[in-house]
């Protein structure tokens, strides 16, 4: 089931829907619109069973805000989610979320939706700026919330989901 990590980690995905509520519901739902891109892909390219999609539809888009609230607690201080929970909410947030949208499908070699709006070069420097004198930024591309320990982690809790729903679907047959 590895294939499922073809770019979860690499980049961080999202959906317009993504950007409401906090920090930590943020990254969860990007790594499950990433998971559900990859094994939509993973099917298509018949790498991965069909029925991983069906039973991700039954699966909660927030099932990592756990996950993701103990990474952020233990690596960033309260004003720093602070701060991202309040520019996720900014027009240039959404945006962001949008372009991450947009370079997930482009990975995967698919057209991505026409409707996003995605940040212009001037607003990409504008958070490279950012980013320059922030360091420790949770979305800064140096960011600890990129990491491999952290990589690891989601992977292993999204390891565990197909896990479960391959144990539902041939509760007999051993993994392969």
């Amino acid at each position: 089931m590895k294939y499922v990590y073809m770019f979860i980690g690499t980049l961080v995905l999202s959906s317009p829907s993504a950007v409401n509520g906090s920090t930590a519901e943020f990254f969860s739902r990007l790594n499950f619109v990433g998971l559900k891109l990859a094994l939509a892909d993973g099917v298509s390219n018949g790498v991965a069973p069909a029925m991983f999609v069906s039973c991700m539809n039954n699966v909660q888009d927030d099932f990592l805000v756990e996950t993701y609230s103990s990474i952020l607690t233990e690596n960033y201080s309260h004003q720093q989610v602070t701060s991202t929970d309040e520019f996720l909410s900014t027009k240039l947030g959404v945006k962001y979320a949008n372009t991450l949208v947009k370079l997930s499908y482009k990975s995967l070699g698919k057209k991505a939706p026409e409707n996003l709006l995605v940040l212009t070069s001037d607003e990409v420097e504008t958070l490279e700026e950012i980013w320059s004198k922030d360091v420790d930024a949770i979305l800064g591309p140096d960011s600890k919330i990129y990491s491999p320990a952290l990589r690891l982690l989601v992977g292993n809790q999204i390891d565990s989901i197909l896990h479960h729903c391959y144990r539902e679907e041939r509760p007999n047959k051993p993994l392969q």
